[in-house]
């Protein structure tokens, strides 16, 4: 249990008006890497729809959510293991190059050691961690062993990096919401100790991973040190999820890692992705589908990322959790609908309960969709060009 006292509101007046005459807010490739910043005005939400799909210049952004911090050690620590564990969760995509279409779902002890080396010849990277972590990816269990905290953070900002083709990583920093139900709820503000180990675990952090930190969400009002970056809340149609990885040691910190989506791949941590991806892949009719990619629907429109996607057919298909039962994702949800319809799209919407009870009945779903855009569109050339213009054109 933490203490008893807790810090109550601060007067921030002397801080906003550091940010008065910066300007509009800085673009997510902006934020410095090897350095902690303040993004004022953010919340987790808003900042994980502006970082997914963001530009290719910018760092693959990967949320940090902390529940309660004890000893500094021990926050520094399970947040290397937090991150450990969603490295291990994209295993093998790090180990592979870009013309494995499919990582496999198992790897033979030579072929994962001859990967490995290949892996660790390259500037930067720890052989040790990066054994670690795909002796982990291969058995799913994440043993660390003697394996010093400041090797492992450092190996996996390389592997996220590397996974999303991106020059390094940004830690997005936040305080955990504290659940309706939960029987014992955080409390409402970190005490300021609790605020002190936080910001010293974002320093070590920008120190011995070389990422840049952000806090989000205001989680250390009573700490002045960091820059103030202004940030703009994105337009509600962009909201997105985003899955979740804990680290496993629930009596400890109490830290989750969120991570985007790889492009081209079922999300990582989320079991019906890639229950239907496995499904999908055994039969032909599904082919063409792309997973997780950015695209515009119109060319006047803002990319947006979907589940899946077959472009020839216009066909979408979103898997939904249940935090898209939320006003906020339920109205965007709708918009983002909206939008794909009228640039031409089919959109399929199902749960991650519908995927793992049934698979089979949502491919069926699928299937008789596409089957149905696709001769639909043969339909409508044929009568446009009835004697074959089409064809001599």
């Amino acid at each position: 249990m933490q203490s008893g006292v807790y810090l109550q509101v601060v007067d921030r007046s002397s801080r906003a008006a550091r940010i008065v005459d910066m300007g509009v807010s800085a673009p997510l490739a902006t934020i410095p890497r090897g350095r902690v910043v303040d993004l004022v005005g953010s919340d987790l939400l808003s900042f994980e729809a502006t970082a997914d799909p963001s530009p290719d210049h910018s760092p693959v952004a990967v949320s940090v959510v902390i529940d309660r911090p004890m000893s500094l050690a021990r926050t520094v620590d399970d947040v290397v293991r937090a991150l450990a564990a969603a490295v291990v969760d994209l295993f093998p995509t790090w180990l592979l190059d870009d013309e494995s279409p499919d990582p496999p779902g198992y790897l033979d002890p030579a072929t994962a050691t001859r990967l490995v080396r290949l892996v660790a010849s390259r500037s930067g990277h720890s052989m040790p961690a990066l054994t670690v972590l795909t002796q982990a990816g291969r058995s799913g269990r994440l043993r660390l062993g003697e394996l010093a905290p400041e090797t492992l953070a450092r190996e996996c900002a390389l592997l996220l990096a590397t996974t999303y083709r991106r020059t390094h990583v940004c830690l997005a920093v936040t305080r955990a919401d504290p659940a309706p139900d939960d029987a014992d709820p955080v409390p409402d503000a970190w005490t300021l100790d609790d605020q002190r180990v936080v910001a010293t675990a974002c320093e070590w952090l920008t120190r011995h991973a070389d990422v840049a930190v952000c806090l989000v969400g205001d989680p250390l009002p009573a700490i002045d040190r960091f820059t103030p970056v202004p940030w703009a809340t994105p337009s509600a149609d962009a909201a997105r999820a985003v899955e979740t990885v804990d680290a496993d040691d629930t009596m400890g910190t109490g830290v989750s890692v969120r991570l985007p989506a790889v492009s081209g791949r079922p999300h990582p941590a989320s079991v019906a992705e890639q229950r239907l991806h496995a499904y999908l892949a055994q039969h032909v009719w599904s082919s063409g589908a792309r997973w997780n990619e950015a695209f515009a629907p119109d060319p006047l429109a803002a990319p947006i990322r979907v589940d899946i996607v077959w472009p020839h057919a216009r066909c979408v298909v979103e898997i939904d959790g249940d935090d898209h039962r939320s006003v906020a994702k339920y109205a965007a949800d709708r918009r983002r609908d909206n939008m794909l319809q009228l640039a031409g799209y089919t959109v399929y919407r199902f749960t991650n309960r519908e995927v793992l009870d049934d698979v089979s009945l949502v491919a069926d779903v699928i299937e008789r969709g596409l089957r149905g855009r696709i001769g639909a569109a043969a339909s409508a050339m044929t009568a446009a060009h009835p004697n074959g213009e089409a064809h001599h054109r």
